[in-house]
């Protein structure tokens, strides 16, 4: 059985958003933004595992996350890797990983299984959508 992954990064400041507080500990329609992110993987059967990877002044915002979590790096890239070192210590790394900005709460089940169609036959898969203006 293949073992999917998923990543999330949720270690950025946002500072190009302005307001002090970063876009995923941001409110939208009750929630958190990272929560609607979440809630977007949790409900994919076929994703066995969520990492959060986050920023060390955020401990307060991912204490009450059942997920595994841990701290990112300088750069978004040493974030994700921080996320793919702690897969890779687990006792079961998985197959696939799909990594995912937390500031992106809007993405769709459709999309998702589509990435995850895509891994079926490719090492490597990433969703794009064609641009409208």
């Amino acid at each position: 059985m293949t073992k999917t992954a998923a990543i999330i990064v949720a270690a950025g400041r946002g500072e190009r958003a302005g307001g002090g507080t970063p876009k995923q500990w941001r409110i939208i329609a009750g929630r958190r933004v990272l929560d609607w992110t979440l809630d977007a993987f949790r409900a994919i059967p076929e994703i066995n595992e969520i990492i959060i990877v986050h920023h060390s002044n955020d401990l307060a915002h991912v204490s009450n996350l059942t997920e595994l979590c841990v701290l990112g790096g300088e750069t978004r890239d040493a974030s994700v890797r921080n996320g793919l070192d702690a897969l890779v210590r687990s006792d079961t790394p998985p197959d696939r990983v799909l990594i995912h900005d937390a500031a992106r709460p809007l993405v769709s089940r459709d999309l998702i299984m589509r990435v995850l169609k895509g891994l079926d036959d490719n090492d490597a898969a990433a969703p794009a959508l064609p641009v409208v203006d």
